[in-house]
């Protein structure tokens, strides 16, 4: 007999390492404490710290780099993400992130929300982007939808 609590029972066991629960779920607990400066600080600051790690050498064109960037989701199971311009406005959609249970009104969903913003707005600017410009979370669901755009603007 399958209750409704066994699907997720199985996806959290198998996604994540039980070596990695406690911890994962602690920090999950100490995010949701925090005042949403600190939230967004300090997830942002670890978004970007990863986009660092990668070493990422300037992309001939944003096709090339959407590639790469799959490339890095796809060996994390992180999804992937699609850039283009819209509008005169580059956007970066990123699809099937890895939130617990796919909860959108969840703290990890805004807390992976804040990480992919600082992750995007390194990666952008590691590419010649304007430091001032910076990736905006703008709309969640799946994909989760992101804008480039000058702070001044925001």
């Amino acid at each position: 007999m399958n209750n409704g609590s066994q699907p997720m029972r199985y996806l959290e066991q198998q996604h994540c390492s039980k070596q990695w629960r406690l911890v994962i779920d602690s920090l999950s607990s100490v995010l949701a404490t925090l005042e949403p400066a600190q939230k967004q600080l300090l997830m942002q600051r670890t978004g970007e710290e990863m986009a660092r790690s990668l070493r990422l050498d300037v992309q001939p064109s944003l096709a090339a780099l959407n590639k790469f960037l799959n490339d890095f989701w796809y060996e994390l199971d992180w999804g992937y993400v699609d850039i283009g311009l819209k509008q005169d406005k580059l956007y970066l959609e990123h699809y099937h992130t890895p939130v617990p249970y796919g909860r959108c009104d969840s703290h990890a969903y805004v807390a992976l929300s804040l990480l992919l913003e600082g992750f995007y707005s390194a990666v952008l600017e590691q590419q010649g982007g304007d430091a001032t410009a910076k990736v905006m979370f703008m709309q969640s669901g799946n994909p989760m939808i992101f804008e480039y755009k000058n702070q001044e603007q925001a």
